[in-house]
């Protein structure tokens, strides 16, 4: 009985070290697998042919771990805009290029163009017929 009691004691201490480091990593990814960056940004907008009118608004850039990469095919992160002119602007796909304070963000899919030059702060985007330009500082 001793030795069968010391192998079932191994294989639980075995299980047992297995189920916490899965439940580390997971939390690990779950709370950890993106950094957020918040601007406010002024500038105009503009509505298909109107004359462009001032707006402000807050621009959120989410960039991915490289984890992320591990279970998605969206790697570099994606972007939120929110002006007092325009509701809500969601770019799925966002591409990175460079890093840290020299990083540009850019995406581009079906009806929508996306461009955030972090360096200088300049934004522009278009989506649906309506345009955003202008510059965005880090939010306090």
């Amino acid at each position: 009985m001793g030795r069968i009691a010391t192998v079932a004691r191994g294989i639980a201490i075995f299980l047992l070290a297995g189920v916490v480091t899965i439940g580390v990593l997971f939390y690990i990814a779950a709370n950890y697998s993106e950094i957020t960056n918040e601007f406010t940004c002024e500038g105009e907008t503009k509505f298909a042919d109107l004359p462009a009118e001032v707006d402000k608004g807050r621009l959120k850039i989410s960039e991915y771990r490289w984890w992320v990469s591990l279970w998605s095919d969206n790697t570099d992160g994606i972007a939120t805009f929110q002006s007092t002119k325009i509701p809500y602007f969601y770019e799925l796909k966002l591409d990175r290029s460079g890093d840290g304070n020299f990083s540009t963000y850019a995406g581009l899919s079906k009806n929508k163009g996306f461009v955030f030059r972090h360096a200088t702060g300049e934004l522009g985007f278009q989506q649906a017929g309506m345009t955003f330009t202008g510059e965005c500082t880090p939010a306090q």
